[in-house]
Protein backbone atom coordinates (compact mmCIF):
# COMPACT_ATOMS: atom_id res chain seq x y z
CA UNK A 1 0.00 0.00 0.00
CA UNK A 2 1.77 3.30 -0.86
CA UNK A 3 1.48 5.96 1.55
CA UNK A 4 1.66 9.42 0.60
CA UNK A 5 3.15 12.63 2.17
CA UNK A 6 2.64 16.39 1.70
CA UNK A 7 4.45 17.66 3.83
CA UNK A 8 6.17 20.73 2.55
CA UNK A 9 3.54 21.06 -0.09
CA UNK A 10 2.86 24.56 -0.44
CA UNK A 11 -0.59 25.01 -0.07
CA UNK A 12 -1.23 26.25 -3.26
CA UNK A 13 0.41 23.15 -4.92
CA UNK A 14 -2.04 20.42 -3.06
CA UNK A 15 -4.55 20.31 -4.99
CA UNK A 16 -2.49 20.16 -8.21
CA UNK A 17 -0.63 17.14 -6.27
CA UNK A 18 -3.38 15.71 -5.32
CA UNK A 19 -4.62 15.55 -9.32
CA UNK A 20 -1.65 13.96 -9.88
CA UNK A 21 -2.00 11.04 -7.15
CA UNK A 22 -5.39 10.30 -8.66
CA UNK A 23 -4.18 10.48 -12.17
CA UNK A 24 -1.12 8.34 -11.55
CA UNK A 25 -2.00 6.17 -8.42
CA UNK A 26 -5.23 6.10 -8.00
CA UNK A 27 -5.00 7.67 -4.17
CA UNK A 28 -6.91 10.08 -2.34
CA UNK A 29 -6.73 13.86 -2.68
CA UNK A 30 -5.41 15.35 0.75
CA UNK A 31 -7.31 18.87 -0.04
CA UNK A 32 -10.14 17.13 0.41
CA UNK A 33 -9.23 15.76 3.76
CA UNK A 34 -7.93 19.14 5.11
CA UNK A 35 -11.63 20.07 4.10
CA UNK A 36 -13.10 17.46 6.29
CA UNK A 37 -10.78 18.26 9.69
CA UNK A 38 -11.93 21.95 8.88
CA UNK A 39 -15.26 21.40 8.65
CA UNK A 40 -15.43 19.02 11.28
CA UNK A 41 -13.32 21.60 13.93
CA UNK A 42 -15.31 24.80 12.95
CA UNK A 43 -18.24 22.92 13.81
CA UNK A 44 -17.19 21.50 16.75
CA UNK A 45 -16.10 24.88 17.90
CA UNK A 46 -19.55 26.78 17.29
CA UNK A 47 -20.89 23.64 19.14
CA UNK A 48 -23.07 22.43 16.20
CA UNK A 49 -23.72 19.10 16.54
CA UNK A 50 -25.93 17.70 14.09
CA UNK A 51 -22.93 18.89 11.39
CA UNK A 52 -20.05 17.72 13.67
CA UNK A 53 -21.89 14.05 13.26
CA UNK A 54 -21.64 14.04 9.39
CA UNK A 55 -17.96 13.96 8.89
CA UNK A 56 -17.21 11.13 11.52
CA UNK A 57 -16.65 7.53 10.77
CA UNK A 58 -19.07 4.71 11.50
CA UNK A 59 -16.90 3.11 14.42
CA UNK A 60 -16.60 7.06 15.73
CA UNK A 61 -20.44 7.08 15.83
CA UNK A 62 -20.33 3.58 17.82
CA UNK A 63 -17.96 4.71 20.58
CA UNK A 64 -20.47 7.43 21.27
CA UNK A 65 -23.07 4.46 21.03
CA UNK A 66 -20.74 2.88 24.00
CA UNK A 67 -20.87 5.98 25.77
CA UNK A 68 -24.83 5.96 26.60
CA UNK A 69 -25.19 1.97 26.78
CA UNK A 70 -22.22 2.79 29.98
CA UNK A 71 -23.99 5.64 31.04
CA UNK A 72 -27.42 3.09 31.65
CA UNK A 73 -25.88 0.12 32.19
CA UNK A 74 -22.21 0.82 33.88
CA UNK A 75 -19.89 -2.53 33.43
CA UNK A 76 -16.87 -3.01 33.18
CA UNK A 77 -17.20 -0.08 30.12
CA UNK A 78 -16.07 2.35 32.76
CA UNK A 79 -12.49 0.89 33.15
CA UNK A 80 -11.94 0.84 29.22
CA UNK A 81 -12.73 4.58 28.43
CA UNK A 82 -10.69 7.71 28.99
CA UNK A 83 -11.12 10.50 31.21
CA UNK A 84 -13.21 12.74 29.10
CA UNK A 85 -15.49 9.79 27.97
CA UNK A 86 -16.00 9.33 31.75
CA UNK A 87 -16.85 13.13 31.37
CA UNK A 88 -19.16 12.56 29.43
CA UNK A 89 -20.84 9.65 30.54
CA UNK A 90 -21.42 11.80 34.07
CA UNK A 91 -22.53 14.63 31.78
CA UNK A 92 -25.31 12.16 30.15
CA UNK A 93 -26.83 10.60 33.51
CA UNK A 94 -27.12 14.49 35.08
CA UNK A 95 -28.90 15.64 31.76
CA UNK A 96 -31.33 12.52 31.10
CA UNK A 97 -32.91 9.72 32.83
CA UNK A 98 -33.39 6.50 31.11
CA UNK A 99 -36.12 6.91 28.59
CA UNK A 100 -34.76 9.51 27.31
CA UNK A 101 -31.52 8.63 26.93
CA UNK A 102 -32.60 5.14 25.81
CA UNK A 103 -33.72 6.64 22.19
CA UNK A 104 -30.39 8.52 21.00
CA UNK A 105 -28.17 6.93 18.55
CA UNK A 106 -24.78 7.39 18.85
CA UNK A 107 -24.70 9.93 16.06
CA UNK A 108 -27.21 11.68 19.06
CA UNK A 109 -24.83 11.40 21.83
CA UNK A 110 -21.84 12.62 19.59
CA UNK A 111 -24.36 16.14 19.00
CA UNK A 112 -25.15 16.15 22.58
CA UNK A 113 -21.59 16.18 23.63
CA UNK A 114 -20.49 18.44 20.84
CA UNK A 115 -23.15 20.66 22.16
CA UNK A 116 -22.13 21.16 25.35
CA UNK A 117 -18.53 21.77 24.47
CA UNK A 118 -16.96 17.72 25.53
CA UNK A 119 -15.66 16.96 22.14
CA UNK A 120 -12.17 18.94 20.83
CA UNK A 121 -10.52 21.43 22.28
CA UNK A 122 -10.42 25.32 23.04
CA UNK A 123 -10.40 27.50 19.94
CA UNK A 124 -10.37 24.18 17.65
CA UNK A 125 -11.35 25.75 14.24
CA UNK A 126 -7.32 27.42 14.44
CA UNK A 127 -5.82 24.07 14.69
CA UNK A 128 -3.66 23.12 11.86
CA UNK A 129 -3.44 20.11 10.00
CA UNK A 130 0.29 19.75 9.31
CA UNK A 131 2.63 16.48 7.65
CA UNK A 132 -0.87 14.87 5.99
CA UNK A 133 0.32 11.19 5.58
CA UNK A 134 -2.12 9.30 3.79
CA UNK A 135 -2.87 6.20 1.62
CA UNK A 136 -6.06 5.07 -0.39
CA UNK A 137 -8.54 4.49 2.73
CA UNK A 138 -6.55 6.15 5.36
CA UNK A 139 -4.97 9.44 6.56
CA UNK A 140 -3.05 10.97 9.32
CA UNK A 141 -2.02 14.47 10.59
CA UNK A 142 -0.32 16.54 13.24
CA UNK A 143 -1.92 19.40 14.85
CA UNK A 144 -0.20 22.94 15.51
CA UNK A 145 -1.89 25.79 16.82
CA UNK A 146 0.26 29.25 16.10
CA UNK A 147 3.02 27.36 15.08
CA UNK A 148 3.43 24.88 17.27
CA UNK A 149 2.83 21.08 17.85
CA UNK A 150 0.42 20.59 20.43
CA UNK A 151 0.88 16.38 20.60
CA UNK A 152 -2.35 15.62 19.31
CA UNK A 153 -3.23 14.45 15.56
CA UNK A 154 -6.08 13.42 13.94
CA UNK A 155 -6.88 10.03 11.52
CA UNK A 156 -9.54 9.65 8.74
CA UNK A 157 -10.79 6.99 6.71
CA UNK A 158 -12.51 7.00 3.69
CA UNK A 159 -15.82 5.05 3.41
CA UNK A 160 -18.01 4.94 1.04
CA UNK A 161 -15.71 6.81 -0.89
CA UNK A 162 -16.21 9.80 1.30
CA UNK A 163 -13.49 10.94 3.96
CA UNK A 164 -14.54 11.33 7.56
CA UNK A 165 -12.55 11.77 10.67
CA UNK A 166 -11.69 9.10 12.91
CA UNK A 167 -11.70 10.25 16.46
CA UNK A 168 -10.09 7.54 18.13
CA UNK A 169 -6.38 8.47 18.46
CA UNK A 170 -6.95 12.12 18.81
CA UNK A 171 -9.14 11.13 21.98
CA UNK A 172 -6.87 9.06 23.32
CA UNK A 173 -4.11 11.22 23.11
CA UNK A 174 -6.19 14.18 24.87
CA UNK A 175 -7.27 11.54 27.52
CA UNK A 176 -3.09 11.22 28.21
CA UNK A 177 -2.40 14.90 28.06
CA UNK A 178 -5.16 15.40 30.67
CA UNK A 179 -4.03 12.39 32.82
CA UNK A 180 -0.48 13.71 32.43
CA UNK A 181 -1.46 16.71 33.51
CA UNK A 182 -2.99 16.14 36.81
CA UNK A 183 -0.15 13.98 37.92
CA UNK A 184 2.10 16.66 37.12
CA UNK A 185 0.40 19.43 39.44
CA UNK A 186 -0.52 16.44 42.07
CA UNK A 187 -4.37 16.80 41.14
CA UNK A 188 -6.89 14.93 42.36
CA UNK A 189 -8.45 13.14 39.48
CA UNK A 190 -12.31 13.10 40.14
CA UNK A 191 -11.74 16.83 41.24
CA UNK A 192 -10.44 17.67 38.17
CA UNK A 193 -13.76 15.27 36.48
CA UNK A 194 -15.74 17.44 39.22
CA UNK A 195 -14.84 21.18 38.27
CA UNK A 196 -15.11 20.12 34.32
CA UNK A 197 -19.12 18.93 35.17
CA UNK A 198 -19.92 22.48 36.68
CA UNK A 199 -17.88 24.40 33.48
CA UNK A 200 -20.21 22.39 31.48
CA UNK A 201 -23.90 23.29 33.51
CA UNK A 202 -23.76 20.37 36.21
CA UNK A 203 -23.90 22.97 39.34
CA UNK A 204 -23.19 19.89 41.62
CA UNK A 205 -20.52 18.55 40.22
CA UNK A 206 -19.44 14.69 40.43
CA UNK A 207 -22.09 13.56 43.01
CA UNK A 208 -22.03 9.74 43.80
CA UNK A 209 -25.41 9.71 41.85
CA UNK A 210 -23.57 10.42 38.96
CA UNK A 211 -20.81 7.42 39.70
CA UNK A 212 -24.01 5.14 39.25
CA UNK A 213 -25.14 3.70 36.23
CA UNK A 214 -29.10 5.18 35.37
CA UNK A 215 -30.50 1.54 35.58
CA UNK A 216 -28.63 0.65 39.04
Amino acid sequence: MKIYNVKNIPSAAVSFAAILSIAACGGPAPERVREVYYDFSSQVSHRNGPEAGKVVNEATLRHYALLKVIALNGGRGMNSIGIYDELSVYFLRARYDIPALEKFTGRDILSILVQAGLVGEDDFETFELEDLRYTNNQARADLFKNGADTELDVWFEREDGRWRIDGKRFREIRNEMLERRIIQFDGNREEVISELLKSRGVLEGLTPELKRPLKS
